[in-house]
């Protein structure tokens, strides 16, 4: 079976989106990172040696069987199906051992403590340098932003709560090259008593208060970008004004008798399908036509999880700039398998709690991310259990700690060694492994 080949055969089934294959999501072997595999139309996963090396994707792993599992592409093109080969430490599939199962697109397949997503092939194209990603995802995200950026048309960015709109719309902004400054606004945020002040400015004593003449955030972002965060927020009567402002380009301040021309390109933002409130009657359908020249859809996190460890990498050497912190392979696993309701913004303020707990840098383990994460990414691996168990990754983390000493292990549980190689034995773990 050919395992490394870029090219993939006529059998394999082809769409727009692209072929199936592998990605290496995480792995011991740095190397091997990020990598793409193509189904062609299996692929055999294994721990590298001098013998072997060109049979497989072979990787430097020492928790990887020499021959590991095989992950061959389904007729219908709907994922692949996985197989472990009798591997000492077994194949997971999103969290669960199996010996044979299938895996659909977006799956993660562990061996070992390498990680691998079920994926289509990714799309060539540079990541953005203000954004860390290169999952297929993000790729047309990139590929967007590069033709929306020097347009002058306005942007609508749509994504859930926390997945970085506010980094899209600065991205687009330094593509336009504009000599103005990017000025971001929530209109969430915007007390009512001042709104329209705010947005468009206002002439001394136009009210009570107004000790002075005042620019509005489009006169700030002249010759720039305005970034109006959460617009679908705007209230109805804000929304008329802003439609008219768009349409001639001009704004006229509060208690000015003539308007002034405006150069700021709009780039809005909302976590909401602003298409819907518009088709609801809560936003208005021709202020959504004009802030929808160009739309760029925001993956969440979950649809990207390849990605989740080069943003951890990322987060984490941010945070704790001058110490080292790695994320042990049980760590990940849980990362890896956790929702992310609030996405990046969730595992950047996830990455900041570790490091103040971790303030001379140090491995981080998945009992310092569990307390953090819901339980149920933090389970076993969906093996059925008796609930006196523990779990393969707690014992895992210990047996790395403790170098494989079993008697150090009974002394934690305050158990007998015995019982200890009983719970080895049901997870097949050997504790020669970690000495």
């Amino acid at each position: 079976m050919r395992t490394v080949d870029a090219a993939v055969s006529a059998e394999v089934a082809r769409d727009e989106h692209g072929s199936p294959g592998v990605i290496v999501v995480h792995s011991p072997d740095a190397s091997e990172r990020q990598r793409f595999y193509p189904l062609d139309p299996a692929v055999e996963l294994g721990r590298r040696d001098a013998e072997q090396a060109r049979d497989r994707v072979a990787l430097e792993d020492a928790r990887m069987s020499r021959r590991h599992a095989t992950l061959r592409m389904r007729g219908d093109g709907a994922g692949c199906e996985v197989r472990d080969l009798d591997s000492r430490n077994g194949t997971f599939v999103d969290g669960r051992r199996v010996g044979s199962a299938h895996a659909p697109v977006g799956s993660i397949v562990r061996a070992g403590d390498s990680f691998f997503e079920v994926a289509l092939a990714p799309i060539d194209i540079a990541p953005h340098p203000l954004i860390c990603g290169r999952a297929r995802a993000m790729s047309r995200v990139f590929a967007q932003i590069r033709r929306a950026g020097p347009a002058g048309e306005h942007v609508l960015i749509e994504g859930e709560t926390g997945t970085g709109k506010e980094l899209i719309a600065e991205a687009l902004h330094a593509e336009s090259r504009r000599p103005g400054r990017l000025v971001a606004v929530n209109c969430a945020a915007i007390p009512s008593e001042i709104a329209e002040s705010f947005l468009f400015g206002h002439k001394k004593g136009a009210f009570t208060g107004a000790h002075a003449d005042a620019e509005g955030v489009f006169e700030q972002a002249h010759d720039g970008t305005l970034l109006l965060d959460e617009i679908g927020e705007l209230r109805l009567d804000l929304q008329a004004k802003l439609l008219r402002v768009l349409e001639t380009r001009q704004v006229t301040p509060v208690g000015a008798a003539t308007a002034r021309p405006i150069t700021a390109r709009v780039v809005s933002a909302t976590n909401a399908a602003l298409r819907v409130a518009a088709a609801a009657g809560t936003f208005r359908t021709d202020l959504y036509a004009r802030l929808s020249a160009i739309e760029i859809a925001v993956p969440p996190l979950r649809a990207r999880r390849s990605d989740i460890p080069l943003l951890a990498e990322a987060l984490l050497a941010r945070a704790a700039p001058s110490v080292k912190l790695e994320l042990s392979a049980n760590a990940i696993d849980a990362l890896l398998r956790h929702r992310w309701p609030m996405n990046v913004r969730e595992l950047r303020s996830l990455c900041q709690r570790l490091a103040l707990l971790f303030p001379r840098g140090g491995s981080v383990r998945l009992a310092d991310v569990a307390p953090h994460l819901g339980a149920s990414e933090c389970a076993d691996s969906g093996e059925q259990r008796e609930s006196s168990v523990p779990l393969r990754a707690e014992l895992v983390d210990l047996l790395e700690a403790h170098r494989g000493n079993v008697l150090k292990l009974a002394a934690h549980y305050g158990k007998d060694r015995k019982q200890i190689y009983r719970w080895l034995e049901h997870h097949a773990l050997a504790a020669g492994d970690f000495r």
